[in-house]
Protein backbone atom coordinates (compact mmCIF):
# COMPACT_ATOMS: atom_id res chain seq x y z
CA UNK A 1 0.00 0.00 0.00
CA UNK A 2 1.38 3.25 -0.80
CA UNK A 3 1.10 5.88 0.84
CA UNK A 4 2.30 8.63 -0.59
CA UNK A 5 1.35 12.15 -1.83
CA UNK A 6 0.80 11.78 -5.84
CA UNK A 7 -2.19 10.34 -7.22
CA UNK A 8 -2.28 6.89 -8.41
CA UNK A 9 -4.78 4.80 -10.17
CA UNK A 10 -5.30 1.99 -7.47
CA UNK A 11 -6.47 4.79 -4.92
CA UNK A 12 -7.59 8.32 -3.88
CA UNK A 13 -6.08 10.10 -1.95
CA UNK A 14 -7.55 13.01 0.41
CA UNK A 15 -5.64 16.64 -0.33
CA UNK A 16 -1.65 16.96 0.60
CA UNK A 17 -0.98 15.67 4.01
CA UNK A 18 1.90 17.40 5.56
CA UNK A 19 1.90 15.54 9.09
CA UNK A 20 5.06 12.80 7.95
CA UNK A 21 5.31 11.59 11.66
CA UNK A 22 1.02 10.58 10.66
CA UNK A 23 0.55 6.33 9.81
CA UNK A 24 -1.09 5.88 6.72
CA UNK A 25 -4.01 3.49 6.81
CA UNK A 26 -7.21 2.39 4.26
CA UNK A 27 -10.31 4.49 5.81
CA UNK A 28 -12.38 1.37 5.36
CA UNK A 29 -10.23 -0.56 8.03
CA UNK A 30 -10.85 2.45 10.53
CA UNK A 31 -14.69 1.42 11.42
CA UNK A 32 -17.53 -1.01 11.00
CA UNK A 33 -19.54 0.10 8.42
CA UNK A 34 -23.33 -1.36 8.71
CA UNK A 35 -25.85 -0.58 5.96
CA UNK A 36 -29.19 -0.06 6.56
CA UNK A 37 -32.11 -2.23 5.44
CA UNK A 38 -34.38 -2.57 2.52
CA UNK A 39 -37.79 -2.55 3.73
CA UNK A 40 -40.88 -3.91 2.25
CA UNK A 41 -44.89 -2.07 2.11
CA UNK A 42 -45.55 -5.59 4.32
CA UNK A 43 -43.41 -3.74 6.70
CA UNK A 44 -44.90 -0.05 7.33
CA UNK A 45 -47.55 0.67 10.09
CA UNK A 46 -49.31 4.03 11.46
CA UNK A 47 -47.28 3.35 14.46
CA UNK A 48 -43.64 2.60 15.73
CA UNK A 49 -39.75 3.47 15.79
CA UNK A 50 -39.42 5.94 12.54
CA UNK A 51 -37.95 4.31 9.47
CA UNK A 52 -34.88 7.22 8.92
CA UNK A 53 -33.71 8.04 5.37
CA UNK A 54 -31.76 10.12 4.16
CA UNK A 55 -34.90 13.17 4.46
CA UNK A 56 -35.29 12.43 8.06
CA UNK A 57 -31.45 13.10 8.48
CA UNK A 58 -31.37 16.62 6.71
CA UNK A 59 -34.58 17.77 7.63
CA UNK A 60 -36.00 15.79 11.17
CA UNK A 61 -39.26 13.25 11.09
CA UNK A 62 -41.21 15.00 8.34
CA UNK A 63 -44.93 14.18 7.15
CA UNK A 64 -43.89 12.02 5.21
CA UNK A 65 -42.10 9.24 6.99
CA UNK A 66 -42.65 5.75 7.47
CA UNK A 67 -42.84 3.86 10.63
CA UNK A 68 -42.93 0.10 11.59
CA UNK A 69 -43.69 -1.68 15.00
CA UNK A 70 -41.74 -4.90 14.25
CA UNK A 71 -38.09 -5.53 15.52
CA UNK A 72 -35.12 -6.40 13.27
CA UNK A 73 -31.68 -6.89 13.48
CA UNK A 74 -30.68 -4.68 16.36
CA UNK A 75 -27.36 -3.93 14.42
CA UNK A 76 -30.01 -1.28 12.32
CA UNK A 77 -31.45 0.30 15.21
CA UNK A 78 -30.73 3.54 15.83
CA UNK A 79 -30.21 5.79 18.67
CA UNK A 80 -29.36 9.28 19.60
CA UNK A 81 -25.12 9.95 18.95
CA UNK A 82 -24.90 7.34 16.78
CA UNK A 83 -23.01 8.37 13.80
CA UNK A 84 -24.47 7.82 10.02
CA UNK A 85 -23.01 7.90 6.52
CA UNK A 86 -25.31 8.35 3.31
CA UNK A 87 -23.25 6.91 0.72
CA UNK A 88 -26.74 7.36 -2.06
CA UNK A 89 -28.09 10.57 -3.33
CA UNK A 90 -27.29 13.48 -5.35
CA UNK A 91 -23.35 14.20 -4.69
CA UNK A 92 -23.95 17.71 -3.86
CA UNK A 93 -26.25 17.96 -0.97
CA UNK A 94 -27.15 13.98 0.22
CA UNK A 95 -23.56 11.88 0.31
CA UNK A 96 -22.25 13.53 3.63
CA UNK A 97 -21.90 12.17 7.45
CA UNK A 98 -24.37 13.32 10.08
CA UNK A 99 -25.18 12.70 13.95
CA UNK A 100 -28.40 10.55 14.91
CA UNK A 101 -29.91 13.15 17.09
CA UNK A 102 -33.65 11.88 16.82
CA UNK A 103 -36.16 9.05 18.61
CA UNK A 104 -35.13 5.85 18.04
CA UNK A 105 -35.24 4.99 14.58
CA UNK A 106 -34.36 1.98 11.95
CA UNK A 107 -31.83 2.66 9.58
CA UNK A 108 -32.94 2.42 6.12
CA UNK A 109 -30.62 1.36 3.26
CA UNK A 110 -28.22 3.50 1.77
CA UNK A 111 -26.36 4.59 4.79
CA UNK A 112 -24.23 3.57 6.60
CA UNK A 113 -24.37 3.15 10.24
CA UNK A 114 -20.24 3.44 11.84
CA UNK A 115 -18.64 1.75 14.39
CA UNK A 116 -14.90 2.98 15.23
CA UNK A 117 -12.36 0.88 15.86
CA UNK A 118 -9.54 1.19 18.83
CA UNK A 119 -6.98 3.24 16.28
CA UNK A 120 -9.71 6.10 16.28
CA UNK A 121 -10.23 7.99 19.41
CA UNK A 122 -13.65 8.50 19.47
CA UNK A 123 -16.68 9.34 17.18
CA UNK A 124 -16.46 13.06 16.64
CA UNK A 125 -12.51 12.38 15.18
CA UNK A 126 -13.72 10.24 12.80
CA UNK A 127 -16.88 12.40 11.68
CA UNK A 128 -14.30 15.37 10.93
CA UNK A 129 -12.27 13.47 9.06
CA UNK A 130 -15.43 12.09 6.91
CA UNK A 131 -16.22 15.81 6.27
CA UNK A 132 -12.87 16.63 5.43
CA UNK A 133 -12.77 13.68 2.66
CA UNK A 134 -16.17 14.81 1.57
CA UNK A 135 -14.95 16.93 -1.97
CA UNK A 136 -13.32 13.03 -2.07
CA UNK A 137 -17.10 11.41 -1.72
CA UNK A 138 -18.02 13.70 -3.95
CA UNK A 139 -16.16 13.23 -6.91
CA UNK A 140 -16.47 9.50 -6.73
CA UNK A 141 -20.45 9.87 -6.16
CA UNK A 142 -20.00 12.08 -9.58
CA UNK A 143 -18.11 9.82 -11.79
CA UNK A 144 -20.72 7.06 -11.33
CA UNK A 145 -23.70 9.62 -11.36
CA UNK A 146 -26.56 8.61 -13.04
CA UNK A 147 -29.96 9.93 -13.29
CA UNK A 148 -28.99 12.54 -10.93
CA UNK A 149 -27.86 10.27 -8.22
CA UNK A 150 -24.47 8.52 -6.96
CA UNK A 151 -22.72 6.51 -4.67
CA UNK A 152 -19.53 5.41 -2.42
CA UNK A 153 -19.33 2.39 -1.66
CA UNK A 154 -17.10 -0.13 0.13
CA UNK A 155 -14.97 -0.97 -2.73
CA UNK A 156 -14.79 2.96 -2.58
CA UNK A 157 -14.03 3.19 0.76
CA UNK A 158 -11.20 0.09 0.51
CA UNK A 159 -9.45 2.81 -2.13
CA UNK A 160 -9.12 5.99 0.22
CA UNK A 161 -6.03 6.05 1.89
CA UNK A 162 -5.64 8.50 4.64
CA UNK A 163 -2.46 9.54 7.57
CA UNK A 164 -3.61 9.10 11.26
CA UNK A 165 -2.21 11.18 13.87
CA UNK A 166 -1.55 9.37 17.75
CA UNK A 167 -4.56 9.55 19.65
CA UNK A 168 -4.01 11.87 21.94
CA UNK A 169 -3.74 14.10 18.99
CA UNK A 170 -6.73 13.21 17.28
CA UNK A 171 -8.42 13.97 20.55
CA UNK A 172 -7.12 17.57 20.87
CA UNK A 173 -8.25 18.12 17.03
CA UNK A 174 -12.03 16.91 17.91
CA UNK A 175 -12.09 18.86 21.15
CA UNK A 176 -11.19 22.50 18.75
CA UNK A 177 -13.48 21.81 16.11
CA UNK A 178 -16.47 20.21 18.27
CA UNK A 179 -16.31 23.12 20.69
CA UNK A 180 -16.78 25.52 17.24
CA UNK A 181 -19.83 23.19 16.53
CA UNK A 182 -20.96 23.42 20.22
CA UNK A 183 -20.25 27.23 20.68
CA UNK A 184 -22.78 27.18 17.30
CA UNK A 185 -25.64 24.69 18.80
CA UNK A 186 -25.38 26.72 22.00
CA UNK A 187 -26.42 30.16 19.87
CA UNK A 188 -28.97 28.10 17.96
CA UNK A 189 -30.63 27.76 21.89
CA UNK A 190 -30.75 31.52 22.59
CA UNK A 191 -32.03 31.87 18.94
CA UNK A 192 -34.91 29.07 19.88
CA UNK A 193 -35.67 30.85 23.11
CA UNK A 194 -35.96 34.46 21.46
CA UNK A 195 -37.95 32.87 19.15
CA UNK A 196 -40.66 31.16 21.40
CA UNK A 197 -40.72 34.90 23.48
CA UNK A 198 -41.72 36.99 20.30
CA UNK A 199 -43.58 33.84 19.59
CA UNK A 200 -44.80 34.03 22.62
CA UNK A 201 -45.88 38.11 22.55
CA UNK A 202 -47.43 37.75 18.75
CA UNK A 203 -50.13 35.17 19.88
CA UNK A 204 -51.12 36.91 22.92
CA UNK A 205 -51.59 40.49 21.25
CA UNK A 206 -52.65 39.30 17.84
CA UNK A 207 -54.34 35.79 18.45
CA UNK A 208 -55.73 35.75 22.11
CA UNK A 209 -56.05 40.43 21.78
CA UNK A 210 -54.58 40.34 25.42
CA UNK A 211 -52.17 43.43 24.22
CA UNK A 212 -51.89 46.45 26.73
CA UNK A 213 -55.02 48.64 26.95
CA UNK A 214 -54.23 52.34 27.71
CA UNK A 215 -54.17 51.23 31.19
CA UNK A 216 -51.22 48.66 30.63
CA UNK A 217 -53.96 45.76 31.15
CA UNK A 218 -54.60 42.81 28.69
CA UNK A 219 -57.29 44.04 26.74
CA UNK A 220 -59.60 41.30 26.03
CA UNK A 221 -59.65 39.71 29.92
CA UNK A 222 -59.88 43.44 30.77
CA UNK A 223 -63.63 43.68 29.47
CA UNK A 224 -62.54 45.33 26.16
CA UNK A 225 -65.02 45.96 23.65
CA UNK A 226 -65.24 42.94 20.70
CA UNK A 227 -66.84 42.86 17.40
CA UNK A 228 -67.93 39.66 15.21
CA UNK A 229 -66.17 38.96 12.32
CA UNK A 230 -64.88 35.84 9.67
CA UNK A 231 -62.76 35.15 12.52
CA UNK A 232 -64.63 35.33 15.68
CA UNK A 233 -64.47 38.04 17.98
CA UNK A 234 -61.78 40.65 17.19
CA UNK A 235 -61.07 43.59 19.30
CA UNK A 236 -63.52 46.95 18.30
CA UNK A 237 -61.34 49.17 15.65
CA UNK A 238 -59.73 45.88 13.71
CA UNK A 239 -59.70 44.44 11.02
CA UNK A 240 -59.57 41.20 9.30
CA UNK A 241 -57.15 40.82 6.27
CA UNK A 242 -55.44 38.20 3.98
CA UNK A 243 -51.90 37.18 3.94
CA UNK A 244 -51.97 37.75 -0.05
CA UNK A 245 -52.84 41.56 0.62
CA UNK A 246 -49.46 42.09 2.09
CA UNK A 247 -47.05 39.63 0.42
CA UNK A 248 -45.64 38.40 -2.84
CA UNK A 249 -43.59 35.14 -3.44
CA UNK A 250 -40.35 35.85 -5.95
CA UNK A 251 -38.94 32.17 -6.70
CA UNK A 252 -35.45 31.59 -6.61
CA UNK A 253 -33.23 30.98 -9.49
CA UNK A 254 -30.76 28.36 -9.80
CA UNK A 255 -27.35 29.67 -11.04
CA UNK A 256 -25.28 28.28 -14.18
CA UNK A 257 -21.81 27.86 -12.19
CA UNK A 258 -22.03 27.01 -8.54
CA UNK A 259 -18.49 27.42 -6.64
CA UNK A 260 -18.01 26.47 -3.38
CA UNK A 261 -14.78 28.88 -2.36
CA UNK A 262 -15.41 32.70 -2.90
CA UNK A 263 -14.16 34.58 -6.20
CA UNK A 264 -14.51 38.51 -6.98
CA UNK A 265 -17.82 39.43 -7.81
CA UNK A 266 -19.22 36.05 -6.97
CA UNK A 267 -21.70 36.57 -3.63
CA UNK A 268 -23.74 33.50 -1.15
CA UNK A 269 -25.95 31.01 -2.73
CA UNK A 270 -28.50 30.50 -0.31
CA UNK A 271 -29.58 26.64 -0.29
CA UNK A 272 -31.23 25.05 2.87
CA UNK A 273 -27.83 23.55 3.71
CA UNK A 274 -26.08 26.53 3.52
CA UNK A 275 -28.85 28.36 5.55
CA UNK A 276 -28.25 25.65 7.82
CA UNK A 277 -24.38 26.53 8.39
CA UNK A 278 -23.19 22.91 7.12
CA UNK A 279 -21.58 24.54 3.90
CA UNK A 280 -21.10 27.69 2.01
CA UNK A 281 -21.36 28.38 -1.57
CA UNK A 282 -20.87 30.82 -3.98
CA UNK A 283 -22.18 32.50 -7.74
CA UNK A 284 -22.84 35.47 -9.99
CA UNK A 285 -25.13 37.38 -8.71
CA UNK A 286 -25.90 38.98 -12.03
CA UNK A 287 -29.90 37.77 -13.05
CA UNK A 288 -30.45 36.16 -10.03
CA UNK A 289 -32.68 36.97 -7.06
CA UNK A 290 -31.18 38.79 -4.13
CA UNK A 291 -32.28 39.18 -0.19
CA UNK A 292 -30.40 41.31 1.91
CA UNK A 293 -29.51 40.50 5.79
CA UNK A 294 -33.50 40.76 6.80
CA UNK A 295 -35.64 40.00 3.96
CA UNK A 296 -37.78 36.72 4.64
CA UNK A 297 -37.80 33.65 3.00
CA UNK A 298 -39.20 29.88 2.80
CA UNK A 299 -38.38 26.92 1.74
CA UNK A 300 -40.88 26.27 -1.35
CA UNK A 301 -39.83 22.54 -2.74
CA UNK A 302 -38.80 19.22 -0.64
CA UNK A 303 -39.56 17.81 2.74
CA UNK A 304 -38.65 20.80 4.97
CA UNK A 305 -41.26 23.38 2.53
CA UNK A 306 -43.09 26.09 4.29
CA UNK A 307 -39.61 26.41 6.68
CA UNK A 308 -38.99 30.47 7.36
CA UNK A 309 -35.45 31.92 7.37
CA UNK A 310 -33.94 35.30 7.59
CA UNK A 311 -30.62 36.58 8.38
CA UNK A 312 -28.80 35.75 5.31
CA UNK A 313 -27.44 38.08 2.29
CA UNK A 314 -27.28 36.36 -1.24
CA UNK A 315 -28.93 34.45 -3.74
CA UNK A 316 -31.76 32.74 -3.41
CA UNK A 317 -31.44 29.06 -4.19
CA UNK A 318 -34.52 27.43 -6.97
CA UNK A 319 -36.08 25.53 -4.03
CA UNK A 320 -36.49 28.83 -2.31
CA UNK A 321 -38.60 32.12 -2.47
CA UNK A 322 -38.01 35.73 -1.34
CA UNK A 323 -41.77 37.40 0.68
CA UNK A 324 -41.68 40.41 -0.47
CA UNK A 325 -43.64 42.84 1.66
CA UNK A 326 -46.33 44.95 -0.70
CA UNK A 327 -48.15 46.35 1.71
CA UNK A 328 -46.82 49.23 4.54
CA UNK A 329 -49.18 47.96 7.52
CA UNK A 330 -46.09 45.36 7.61
CA UNK A 331 -42.83 44.99 7.83
CA UNK A 332 -40.07 42.33 7.24
CA UNK A 333 -39.78 41.72 11.20
CA UNK A 334 -43.65 41.33 12.14
CA UNK A 335 -44.07 39.03 8.97
CA UNK A 336 -41.17 36.95 10.08
CA UNK A 337 -43.53 36.36 13.50
CA UNK A 338 -46.72 36.00 11.55
CA UNK A 339 -44.74 33.15 8.96
CA UNK A 340 -43.14 31.56 12.36
CA UNK A 341 -46.96 31.60 14.03
CA UNK A 342 -48.56 29.68 11.12
CA UNK A 343 -45.42 27.50 10.09
CA UNK A 344 -46.53 24.54 11.06
CA UNK A 345 -49.78 24.94 9.77
CA UNK A 346 -47.92 25.78 6.19
CA UNK A 347 -45.73 22.40 6.34
CA UNK A 348 -48.97 20.36 7.01
CA UNK A 349 -50.84 22.09 4.01
CA UNK A 350 -48.05 21.02 1.32
CA UNK A 351 -49.20 20.51 -2.44
CA UNK A 352 -47.17 17.10 -4.10
CA UNK A 353 -46.72 13.70 -3.49
CA UNK A 354 -43.12 12.74 -4.53
CA UNK A 355 -42.16 16.14 -3.38
CA UNK A 356 -43.90 18.43 -1.60
CA UNK A 357 -44.40 21.37 -2.40
CA UNK A 358 -45.47 25.36 -0.27
CA UNK A 359 -48.96 25.75 -1.44
CA UNK A 360 -48.70 29.70 -1.92
CA UNK A 361 -52.30 30.04 -2.48
CA UNK A 362 -53.21 28.38 0.67
CA UNK A 363 -50.86 30.35 2.45
CA UNK A 364 -51.93 33.81 0.78
CA UNK A 365 -55.72 32.93 1.85
CA UNK A 366 -54.46 32.58 5.89
CA UNK A 367 -56.30 35.37 7.47
CA UNK A 368 -54.95 37.85 10.19
CA UNK A 369 -56.69 40.42 12.50
CA UNK A 370 -54.79 44.00 12.71
CA UNK A 371 -55.25 47.07 14.31
CA UNK A 372 -56.37 50.19 12.41
CA UNK A 373 -54.76 51.98 15.87
CA UNK A 374 -50.72 53.08 14.41
CA UNK A 375 -49.49 53.20 17.63
CA UNK A 376 -50.19 49.73 18.83
CA UNK A 377 -48.66 48.57 15.36
CA UNK A 378 -45.62 50.61 15.87
CA UNK A 379 -45.30 49.00 19.00
CA UNK A 380 -45.01 45.51 18.17
CA UNK A 381 -42.62 46.75 14.94
CA UNK A 382 -40.04 48.23 17.40
CA UNK A 383 -40.20 45.12 19.93
CA UNK A 384 -40.12 42.40 16.86
CA UNK A 385 -37.62 44.35 15.47
CA UNK A 386 -35.26 44.38 18.50
CA UNK A 387 -35.65 41.00 19.36
CA UNK A 388 -35.03 39.87 15.09
CA UNK A 389 -31.84 41.93 15.61
CA UNK A 390 -30.79 39.97 18.70
CA UNK A 391 -31.38 37.04 16.56
CA UNK A 392 -29.69 38.25 13.41
CA UNK A 393 -26.38 38.96 15.96
CA UNK A 394 -26.01 35.35 16.41
CA UNK A 395 -27.05 34.49 13.44
CA UNK A 396 -24.06 36.41 12.18
CA UNK A 397 -21.98 35.60 14.59
CA UNK A 398 -22.73 31.54 13.99
CA UNK A 399 -21.63 32.06 10.49
CA UNK A 400 -17.82 33.44 11.41
CA UNK A 401 -17.63 30.64 13.70
CA UNK A 402 -18.81 28.34 10.92
CA UNK A 403 -16.02 29.74 8.64
CA UNK A 404 -13.53 29.24 11.35
CA UNK A 405 -14.37 25.49 11.71
CA UNK A 406 -14.54 25.22 8.27
CA UNK A 407 -11.00 26.71 7.82
CA UNK A 408 -9.44 25.05 10.41
CA UNK A 409 -10.91 21.64 9.27
CA UNK A 410 -9.01 20.77 6.21
CA UNK A 411 -5.77 22.13 7.94
CA UNK A 412 -6.36 20.02 11.40
CA UNK A 413 -6.80 16.78 9.44
CA UNK A 414 -3.86 17.58 7.16
CA UNK A 415 -1.23 18.30 9.79
CA UNK A 416 -0.45 21.71 7.88
CA UNK A 417 -1.67 23.16 11.40
CA UNK A 418 -0.88 21.15 14.40
CA UNK A 419 -1.99 21.23 17.71
CA UNK A 420 0.32 22.04 20.52
CA UNK A 421 -0.09 19.67 23.15
CA UNK A 422 1.25 20.31 25.78
CA UNK A 423 -1.11 24.41 26.22
CA UNK A 424 -3.48 23.16 23.97
CA UNK A 425 -2.63 26.16 21.46
CA UNK A 426 -3.44 25.53 17.83
CA UNK A 427 0.32 25.75 15.98
CA UNK A 428 1.68 26.43 12.64
CA UNK A 429 3.60 23.51 11.71
CA UNK A 430 7.49 24.87 10.40
CA UNK A 431 7.58 22.63 6.96
CA UNK A 432 11.29 23.28 7.43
Amino acid sequence: MSCNNSFQTNYLFSPIYYADDWKCKILYDLATWKNGLAFKNKDFSKAGRPIIKIAELKNGITPQTKYTNKFFDEAALLKKGDLLFSWSGNPDTSIDVFWFDLPEGWLNQHIFKITVDERIADKKYFYYLLKYLKPNFKAIASNKQTTGLGHVTISDLKNIIIKLPPLHEQKAIAKILSDLDEKIEINNRINKVLEEIAQTIFKRWFIDFEFPNENGEPYKSSGGEMVDSELGPIPKGWEVGRLGEYISFVKGKKPKNIIENKIDGYVEYLTIDVLSNNSRLFADPEKMVIVENKNNMMVMDGASSGTIYFGFKGIVASTLAKIEVINNKLNDDILYFILKYYENDIKNHTTGSAIPHADKEYIKRLSIAFPQDNELINQYFRLSKNIRNQIYIIIMENQNLSQLRDALLPKLMSGEIRVDLNNDQIVLKNED
